[in-house]
């Protein structure tokens, strides 16, 4: 692999190294790009070289990336993508995890439903919708709370084509109950 080092000589320190059709690399320092650390894109869509590779043979990491501003609500890493492959893929050979998550962990496709029941009211279902879904989704619900001998999710009923679903208790209730809920695949 080569390595792209700034030429002394160039302000910006950008250097431009070809490798695949429509391939670009940067090294840069703030100048005229404001690039103010390493770039790399990929222009020709056809090309199937990765844009950016890291790799090492010793202990640290490949990649590592922080951020000392206490005022910057932004990810220290991003990835987005417009195709049919995922955003990030965690994979390992070796024993360890693909991934590991140290604080906080926030899903788009999770949240909080309540089956609301009232004395006057008796409730048994919560239908939740807004919720992408495929035919081979996952559904997990949890009540978050305890109704003597009755509240336990019966089961949850999906509709694909409804971006929804239905988690149904054993019994209706009457009074209000929290269900988590996670959705995956």
């Amino acid at each position: 692999m080569e390595q792209n080092t700034p030429d002394a000589g160039d302000p910006v320190g950008e250097i431009k190294r070809e490798r695949g059709v429509g391939a670009q690399n940067r090294y840069g320092r703030r100048g005229r790009d404001q690039c103010g650390g390493v770039s790399a894109s990929l222009t020709n869509p056809s090309n199937p070289s990765t844009a950016l590779q890291a790799q090492t043979a010793g202990t640290g990491r490949a990649i590592e990336a922080t951020i000392d501003n206490t005022s910057n609500a932004s990810p220290a890493v991003s990835a987005t993508t417009n195709g049919t492959g995922a955003g990030v893929s965690a994979s390992t050979t070796g024993t360890g995890p693909a991934l590991a998550v140290d604080g906080i962990a926030t899903f788009s496709r999770s949240g909080l439903a309540t089956v609301a029941g009232t004395s006057k009211t008796l409730a048994q279902t919560v239908t939740i919708t807004g919720v992408a879904l495929t035919s081979s989704s996952l559904i997990l619900a949890t009540p978050q709370g305890v109704v003597p001998a009755i509240a336990i999710v019966q089961g949850v009923v999906p509709d694909v084509s409804g971006s929804s679903f239905v988690i149904h208790l054993n019994k209706a209730i009457e009074v209000s109950l929290n269900i988590a809920w996670f959705v995956v695949g």
